[in-house]
């Protein structure tokens, strides 16, 4: 009985709070993914992170011969995930920062959507059919390549228990 008490002097001094109507996204026009990750391309190049990221890369590349290609594994979709948008922008930084051409970038995820394959052909990327290193669309490894894997370890790589070129993993 002194529990019905106590509570109700405890909600006694509670004010609702009114709701906000909440505006209809009926009438708002959705981006073009390309241009969403352009402009997420653009907010990249105005922060130091980014600076400080590409210095990082070429000190750790001055042992080494300049990569030539790039492998991107575990991307995920970037018309779905606003990370994967976020790890496209950053991979065409680096991309550019390391004069590795678009069409020098391979790239595949089992969940890339059919917008996602539209970006990447708009991108001049190459989309990889399968990630199997016996493929013929494969990087050989017979060059550098910088493997990109945002969302995978190193060491889930099929590559890993390949000896072929393994020696020109940057």
């Amino acid at each position: 009985m002194s529990t019905t008490a106590t509570s109700s002097s405890f909600y006694k001094d509670f004010t609702p709070v009114n709701r906000k109507k909440r505006k209809s996204k009926l009438g708002t026009e959705k981006l073009p993914l390309f241009d969403i990750v352009q402009r997420l391309r653009d907010e990249l190049g105005r922060d130091d992170w980014l600076i400080e990221c590409q210095q990082i890369l070429s000190e750790s590349l001055v042992a080494c011969s300049v990569p030539e290609e790039i492998l991107c594994l575990g991307l995920g979709s970037p018309g779905a995930s606003p990370n994967a948008r976020a790890q496209l922008a950053f991979l065409l930084a680096i991309s550019q920062h390391l004069n590795i051409g678009p069409e020098k970038v391979s790239i595949y995820d089992p969940v890339f959507t059919a917008d996602d394959r539209a970006l990447f052909g708009t991108l001049h990327l190459n989309l990889l059919p399968e990630n199997k290193a016996s493929s013929s669309s494969f990087p050989t490894l017979e060059t550098r390549v910088v493997i990109y894997s945002p969302t995978i370890t190193y060491s889930t790589h099929e590559l890993t228990d390949s000896p072929r070129g393994t020696g020109n993993i940057v």
